[in-house]
């Protein structure tokens, strides 16, 4: 599958809408409704709708790819390091104890973390990392 994403500065990651849709096309709709519901709901509608025209394959391919996507990625600019998500990075723990570092940070994260920003603790949206 051809990505529109060539370019070496672009960083493609898993987002809340996409990790929606691979939660809702993989799950067991019989056991947990709540996956296609949520994803449905949060304008899974429209792409359900296109998603199901097309051939089989390019639905596998799809599917590949959106289920492959990175929900982190560490770059280096001039002699920054910056950690780049979709959402927000869990820093309650580390900036409680005042060491707030890519080794201390990334590990204590869940993958939803990256990409659904929840309310209840502090999220840093743009960070970088010494």
């Amino acid at each position: 599958m051809d990505t529109p994403f060539a370019r070496s500065n672009d960083a493609l990651l898993m987002g809340n809408h996409e990790q929606m849709m691979v939660d809702a096309l993989t799950s067991d709709f019989k056991k947990d409704p709540g996956y296609v519901t949520n994803w449905l709901g949060n304008g899974g509608t429209e792409v359900l709708r296109e998603f199901c025209t097309l051939p089989e394959g390019e639905q596998v391919a799809i599917m590949g790819f959106i289920s492959n996507l990175p929900y982190v990625a560490q770059v280096k600019i001039e002699e920054q390091n910056y950690v780049l998500v979709h959402a927000g990075l869990n820093v309650a723990g580390a900036s409680a104890s005042g060491k707030v570092s890519t080794a201390n940070v990334l590990p204590q994260q869940h993958k939803y973390s990256w990409s659904y920003c929840r309310f209840d603790t502090i999220y840093l949206a743009a960070v970088y990392f010494v």
